[in-house]
């Protein structure tokens, strides 16, 4: 009875984060192509999904509330309300913008979490597998993208979206995603996960063919994509990739076959997609002209000069900042208002607590310390490219600001979780290839 009662759970979480992730990266191909007026709804089904989720953790006991986990989140969430209260009487702040503030700062936390407590590496197996295998379609239309003309439907953005382009001529391309940004951040997202297919860390039981043309399909969507930010990362990427494989004492046949994928990768771009090469490397040229990338990142992740001279204690709203908040305050009327960057947004939108946010995602650090010790103990590398990667989002994209980057963040925490879970990973469950 009780092993029914677990079967039930963990099939109603998994399912449920598979069709959150369906509806992340669709809702930009239905606005774009079929309901241009649906944001409101998209993002309505999105968060009764992860309702659903939280309700049901809740409704069967399956949160352990004494644990440091459950009472750190539970500390944030109330934070987080008497913080809004007071911003309601400071700065009278409307319901609606509140109610996106718990959104976008702890309602998919809890999710993560439910998550974590639910699954296994055996159920993620199956997860990973569905994500993966996600890349063939979406790199389809986003190559199909790179080689129309930009004012072809498939290159259309909701409303009237401006369309980027790599160099004129060449769009930066979206696949499903609503603007270049989201699909960025999906293939961010995915991109550990194919680093473990290729090195065997993941057996997912899928034919030899079928792993070629996942990989294949990675480095067009990759190369065609135009933006600096996934090249830069996939390329990042590598570092802890190979880091993994000498901890792990991986085969020198493996290294090899890495290295011999890069150089196949590099020619064969060369060769079939010079154009793409060119327009890329054209962008990352005229971008290094006009801006100090070091100072940048500075900005991305510890905020800007004019955020912290016009910091105030309370802030002005959290949730005023991000893309969902337009819904309600018209387009235009939020902000970049609030600054460009993801650490500035939650300053302005929190004061003091945006602080205290800021500081809590370094947190992610010490997650990755954990993979490390799972690598050097297990000789397992994907706990630690993953954690590579989500130290890397969490500190420098948009967590609580842009909608589908909100999505992807705590699906990938919820990975992330599972796979240094310390059940997860006794020595009960060695015989689990992931």
């Amino acid at each position: 009875m009780e092993n029914i009662k677990k079967i039930n759970h963990v099939s109603f979480i998994k399912n449920r984060f598979l069709l959150l992730f369906f509806f992340v990266i669709l809702e930009g191909a239905i606005k774009k192509w079929f309901i241009p007026n649906s944001s409101f709804y998209l993002i309505l089904i999105k968060d009764l999904i992860v309702l659903s989720c939280i309700s049901y953790g809740f409704k069967n006991y399956l949160y352990k509330l004494n644990s440091p986990f459950e009472k750190g989140v539970f500390l944030w969430t109330v934070l987080i309300i008497v913080w809004m209260l007071f911003q309601v009487i400071v700065n009278s702040s409307s319901l609606w913008i509140m109610l996106i503030g718990l959104r976008n700062w702890v309602l998919y936390l809890w999710f993560s979490l439910i998550c974590y407590r639910v699954l296994n590496l055996k159920d993620l197996t199956f997860i990973i597998k569905i994500i993966i295998l996600s890349i063939i379609p979406l790199a389809i239309i986003s190559v199909t993208q790179h080689f129309l003309p930009v004012e072809h439907f498939l290159n259309d953005l909701p409303g009237d979206g401006y369309i980027f382009q790599v160099i004129p001529g060449i769009v930066r391309t979206t696949s499903t995603f609503s603007f270049a940004y989201g699909y960025t951040q999906y293939l961010m997202f995915v991109c550990p996960l194919i680093f473990a297919l290729i090195i065997s860390d993941l057996d997912l039981n899928l034919n030899k063919s079928i792993y070629t043309i996942i990989i294949a399909s990675f480095i067009l969507a990759v190369v065609t994509s135009g933006s600096r930010g996934t090249i830069v990362y996939s390329a990042a990427m590598l570092l802890p990739l190979l880091f993994g494989l000498t901890q792990a004492q991986a085969s020198v046949k493996k290294i090899f076959l890495i290295i011999l994928i890069v150089l196949i990768s590099y020619f064969a771009v060369t060769i079939f997609f010079a154009n793409a090469l060119e327009a890329t490397t054209q962008r990352f040229e005229i971008a290094n002209q006009s801006e100090n990338s070091y100072q940048r990142l500075i900005s991305v992740i510890f905020g800007s000069s004019d955020t912290w001279r016009n910091l105030t204690i309370f802030g002005k709203g959290i949730g005023l900042g991000s893309n969902a908040a337009e819904l309600f305050l018209g387009q235009g009327n939020t902000i970049f208002l609030l600054g460009e960057f993801e650490t500035d947004r939650i300053i302005n939108e929190a004061g003091l607590l945006g602080i205290t946010f800021m500081l809590i995602k370094f947190i992610s650090i010490s997650f990755l310390f954990k993979s490390i010790s799972i690598l050097k103990n297990q000789k397992k590398a994907l706990p630690f490219i993953y954690w590579s990667y989500l130290m890397i989002h969490i500190l420098t994209s948009t967590l609580t600001g842009q909608i589908t980057s909100h999505a992807f963040t705590y699906l990938a925490l919820a990975i992330g979780l599972v796979l240094i879970k310390d059940k997860a990973n006794s020595n009960n469950q060695q015989n689990i290839n992931i």
